[in-house]
């Protein structure tokens, strides 16, 4: 996602970017894919993370409001390091 999706909603310091949650490695190179993983329930998907001791790296938060749906992400790091991230796309009722 772009930063611009979150200006929509005028709250764009408080998206975090993918860009930079990209760790660095030792030789200097980095992590350059992000797997998005489409949930259904973003809290209880994040919650069983969150129980089975993974390591997060956001909390769902809201990243855009669609004309439809919003869109929300959770962000956290498989055992090598890499980001993934939980996304729902939940329909207003």
């Amino acid at each position: 996602m772009r930063n611009s999706v979150s200006r929509a909603e005028g709250k764009a310091a408080d998206y975090l970017s993918p860009l930079t949650l990209v760790p660095q490695r030792a030789d200097g190179a980095r992590y350059s894919s992000i797997v998005y993983l489409v949930v259904e329930d973003i809290e209880k998907s994040y919650q069983t993370l969150v129980a089975n001791g993974v390591k997060t790296v956001t909390q769902p938060r809201l990243i855009a409001k669609m004309p439809e749906h919003d869109l929300w992400m959770a962000g956290f790091r498989d055992p090598d390091g890499n980001l993934l991230e939980l996304m729902s796309e939940v329909r207003r009722k």
